[in-house]
């Protein structure tokens, strides 16, 4: 849709410097936060390309805002002490978290196959090289046990997508079901190799994974 690219423009744009990527945090988080429910419950009448296109700047928002916090990080890849990241997290997490609700069977409750996709994408990268978790970068306890929250539940999230998921029916073996059924192989397979190499990284990333199980 014409908002849809509007907002990747907008994104696209605020790239082109670290500053501007900065300045344009707030205007995707509220973009975010705006639709996402429109994603989970369309307006009553609206037409079903109106949810393909919420999904599309939810996407977008996402990854801009993942990509800020990532971004945050020293010429030697480890990440950039900053408070303020800590709260970057939290509002990320409290727009995000209508999206990362139990797997449902029923598509039209909750985000499309590709959306769940590319949300996974980008929660596994930030669960990767995102460590707003260690006490040193923030200032706040309490800031610090939020983003701990969310990163905890961002793994459940996860966990639910490759393990409790139920795999498209193939009732009428068509190519659409088809190609559903591959792409859901595709991200339970992904996802079992994410699990299998988060211990690998630190304990810190063990420990987590450990509570999200329980």
């Amino acid at each position: 849709s014409l908002r849809a690219l509007a907002v990747r423009s907008i994104a696209l744009h605020a790239s082109m410097s670290s500053e501007t990527v900065a300045d344009h945090w707030p205007f995707f988080a509220s973009v975010l936060s705006r639709y996402a429910p429109c994603v989970l419950a369309p307006p009553v009448g609206s037409p079903a390309s109106a949810r393909r296109a919420a999904e599309a700047v939810v996407e977008v928002s996402v990854a801009f805002l993942v990509d800020v916090l990532l971004s945050r990080r020293s010429s030697d890849g480890s990440s950039v002490p900053a408070p303020e990241n800590a709260n970057r997290l939290n509002e990320l997490w409290a727009a995000m978290a209508p999206l990362l609700g139990p797997p449902s069977d029923d598509d039209a409750r909750g985000p499309s196959q590709h959306l769940r996709m590319r949300l996974a994408e980008r929660l596994c990268s930030l669960l990767i090289y995102n460590d707003c978790r260690r006490p040193e970068a923030v200032d706040v306890a309490s800031s610090s046990q939020d983003a701990s929250a969310g990163l905890t539940w961002a793994l459940v999230w996860l966990l639910l997508e490759a393990f409790a998921r139920r795999p498209p029916p193939l009732h009428r073996p068509d190519g659409r079901a088809a190609a559903r059924a591959v792409r859901a192989g595709e991200l339970r397979v992904r996802l079992l190799r994410f699990f299998s190499c988060l211990p690998q990284l630190s304990e810190e990333h063990g420990l987590l994974l450990a509570v999200a199980i329980e």
